[in-house]
């Protein structure tokens, strides 16, 4: 990173190439340090995280698809049950 942070707009629905190409920075970051500390993402976690980056999805739309993925793929798990 060159120690600028690119903020992109929360009501954007999608993403510039610039911001998409920051969002691909940083969750290769996040991804490298999960990994640090032994977690790894499922090839599914993976494919569905490269379908929101290939389709530079907004950050609003972007975590509601999420919750709804996760619900979908991981339903009860996510509340404790």
């Amino acid at each position: 990173m060159n120690g600028k942070m690119n903020v992109m707009s929360k009501k954007s629905s999608k993403l510039t190439e610039a911001e998409a190409a920051a969002a691909r920075e940083r969750g290769s970051q996040y991804e490298a340090s999960m990994a640090i500390e032994g977690i790894f993402l499922t090839k599914e976690e993976k494919a569905f995280i490269d379908k929101l980056d290939d389709d530079r999805v907004g950050y609003d739309e972007g975590i509601e698809l999420t919750i709804k993925w996760l619900e979908k793929t991981y339903g009860s798990r996510l509340k404790g049950s």
